[in-house]
C-alpha cells in the first residue's frame, strides 16, 4: 500500500535474470541502458533522441522510459508477422526474456536513429508519443522505408494532424496502424510506377480562423504550426525572422516566440485573449528580441524594420503586411489586423494536408 506499483517492464526485467547467456546476466535494464549510452556517447544527434525519448535522467543515469522500447518490440513483432498489433501485457510477459535482448541486438541501432529523425523533426516535443511508438514499430518492422523520404513525411504529417485535429491516438486505432504499414509495404515492395500511387493517411484539419485564435502557447496545436511553419517552410516562407536573420530549423537556444503586439501593448485592450493566440507570435532571433525590439508597439518596430533592404521582404515571410502593421494605432485596427493573420495561418496549414 506504500510501495511503488511495478510496471509491466519491472515485471519483464525481473525475468530478464533468468536467461543463460552471460552477457545478459545483468538484467535488460541495465543491458539497455549501457548499450544504449555506449551507440550515443560520441554521436550528438543520437544523443539528443534518446534522452528526449526516453527521458534521461542525469542523477541516477539511467532512462526513466525503457517501456517504450519493448512496447515498440512488440508491436514490430506483431507486424512481421501480419498479426493485429494487438498488445497483451499477459503475452509479453509470456515471451522468453531472451526475445527482448535479440530484439535490441538486432534493431536497437535503428531504434535510435529513428528517434534521432524524430527529435530533429520536432515530433517529439509535439507530444503524439503513443502514435510515435506505433510509427517506431513500422519502420522496424519494414527497415526499408525508413529509407523512402515520402513515407516519413507522411508519417510527420498525421502526427501533426492528430493534434491539430485534436484528435487522440491510442491502442484502440490499430486499423491505422495496419493501414500505415501497408502504405510502408506498398512503397517499398511496389513497382516504381505504383509506388507512390497511395491515400495520405492524414487529412487537413479544417481549421478556421477562429480556431486558430484559440490556439495558444501551451497548446500542442501551437507546437504543431510552429513546427510546420519554421521547420517544412510552406510555400517558401519563414525561412527569415522579421528582423532577417536565416531561420534553417527552430533552435530554441537561439529563438523566441514574439509577440507582435507586446503584452504590455495590449494590457487595456477588451479582447486580450485574442493577443495571446498563434496569430500574434512569430519566432525571432532571441537578440534581436530582447535588444531591439523589447516592449516597443508594431508601430514603432515595423516603421525601422522597413528601412530595411529586405524589411518588406522579412515580414511577408511570416505574413505580415508592413504597411498595415506601421498603421495600427487603436484596438479595432489591431484586431483587424490579428483575425486577418488568423485566416491566412489557417489557409497555409489546410493548404500544407
Amino acid at each position: 500500500s506504500t510501495g511503488k506499483k511495478l510496471t509491466l517492464f519491472d515485471l519483464i526485467n525481473a525475468k530478464s535474470f533468468q536467461v543463460k547467456n552471460e552477457s545478459y546476466k545483468g538484467g535488460l535494464s541495465d543491458y539497455l541502458t549501457n548499450e544504449i549510452i555506449k551507440i550515443i556517447s560520441d554521436k550528438q544527434d543520437l544523443k539528443l533522441g534518446a534522452n528526449h525519448f526516453l527521458k534521461y535522467d542525469e542523477n541516477n543515469r539511467g532512462f526513466e522510459k525503457l517501456g517504450k522500447i519493448i512496447r515498440i518490440f512488440e508491436i514490430a513483432d506483431l507486424l512481421i508477422k501480419n498479426s493485429v498489433p494487438n498488445i497483451f501485457q499477459s503475452t509479453m510477459l509470456m515471451r522468453e526474456p531472451e526475445f527482448w535482448f535479440e530484439m535490441w541486438n538486432d534493431n536497437g541501432s535503428k531504434m535510435l536513429e529513428i528517434m534521432s529523425w524524430m527529435e530533429s523533426e520536432g515530433l517529439i516535443n509535439i507530444g503524439q508519443i503513443t502514435f510515435l511508438e506505433y510509427a517506431m514499430a513500422i519502420f522496424i518492422a519494414n527497415p526499408k522505408s525508413f529509407d523512402i523520404v515520402k513515407f516519413k513525411t507522411e508519417i510527420k504529417k498525421y502526427s501533426l494532424y492528430l493534434s491539430l485535429s485534436g484528435m487522440g491516438f491510442n491502442k484502440s486505432n490499430l486499423d491505422t496502424v495496419e493501414r500505415i504499414y501497408s502504405l510502408s509495404k506498398k512503397m517499398t515492395d511496389n513497382h516504381e510506377s505504383k509506388k507512390y500511387n497511395y491515400d495520405s493517411p492524414s487529412s487537413s484539419p479544417n481549421l478556421t480562423a477562429d480556431q486558430v485564435l484559440d490556439i495558444t502557447t501551451s497548446s500542442s496545436k501551437f507546437k504543431a504550426i510552429m513546427n510546420i511553419f519554421y521547420n517544412d517552410k510552406p510555400e517558401g516562407k519563414f525561412t527569415v525572422d522579421i528582423s532577417g536573420n536565416p531561420i534553417k530549423a527552430i533552435d530554441r537556444s537561439k529563438m523566441d516566440d514574439h509577440h507582435i503586439f507586446p503584452k504590455s501593448r495590449v494590457t487595456k485592450f477588451t479582447a486580450k485573449s485574442k493577443f495571446n493566440s498563434i496569430a500574434n507570435f512569430v519566432l525571432i532571433d532571441n537578440t534581436a528580441n530582447r535588444e531591439n525590439i523589447r516592449d516597443k508597439s508594431p508601430k514603432e518596430y515595423f516603421s525601422t524594420i522597413n528601412l530595411q533592404d529586405n524589411g518588406r521582404f522579412c515580414c511577408e515571410q511570416n505574413l505580415i503586411d508592413i504597411d498595415i502593421a506601421m498603421k495600427i494605432e487603436d484596438e479595432s485596427k489591431a484586431k483587424e489586423f490579428i483575425k486577418n493573420r488568423a485566416s491566412i495561418i489557417a489557409e497555409i496549414i489546410n493548404a500544407y494536408f
